[in-house]
């Protein structure tokens, strides 16, 4: 059976029976768990000691959205810097180390930033609003530039319009994930550079 640690979600203003929970967390290479709390607060949890620490670092969100601010989706790369992508549709970079955020921008001028994945130093990863079109986009982790990709298809080449839940990389360069939609439906996508 499950036990509860700690609350760390917050209600949103004018909405007390509402709460602001992330959808995601990540796993830092220092073996601890990463997501977003209250007011986009980061909070750090230990599973070997179960403390629970509310780190002095908030997520970017739009001037006077800061109560809103919750995390949607994050990635951890080799060298243990974790992105995290916002519901306001911002990507930025974590180093658990420094306990340093540092806001990337929004790859599109939408909220939602619904997956990502890391491979060969680029973050992969999909945007838009949930009754949108999915579009995808790439973060170069060396050169720290976006790529704006396009709109997602099926086999029959027609848009899809369900959100992506979330994305899983595999070698030979194939992203694999799922959609959130009625149907469930799953993906593969091969990436060529």
């Amino acid at each position: 059976p499950g036990k509860e640690i700690q609350t760390i979600a917050g209600t949103r203003p004018f909405e007390k029976s509402s709460y602001q929970v992330s959808r995601t967390f990540a796993m830092g290479r220092d073996n601890c768990i990463y997501t977003a709390g209250k007011d986009g607060y980061i909070f750090k949890l230990n599973p070997e000691t179960m403390e629970v620490k509310k780190l002095n670092v908030r997520l970017p969100s739009v001037k006077g959205r800061e109560a809103w601010a919750s995390l949607d989706a994050a990635t951890v790369t080799d060298d243990g810097t974790i992105y995290f992508g916002t519901f306001d549709g911002y990507i930025a970079s974590f180093n658990p180390k420094s306990n340093v955020m540092k806001n990337l921008g929004k790859p599109f001028r939408q909220q939602r930033i619904q997956a990502l994945v890391y491979f060969n130093n680029i973050i992969f990863g999909i945007g838009g609003e949930p009754d949108g079109l999915p579009r995808w986009f790439i973060y170069d982790t060396i050169a720290g530039t976006f790529e704006i990709g396009g709109t997602l298809k099926n086999t029959e080449n027609k848009l899809i319009y369900e959100p992506v839940n979330s994305m899983i990389y595999l070698e030979n360069n194939k992203i694999y994930g799922s959609f959130s939609g009625r149907l469930g439906s799953l993906f593969v996508i091969q990436y060529e550079r």
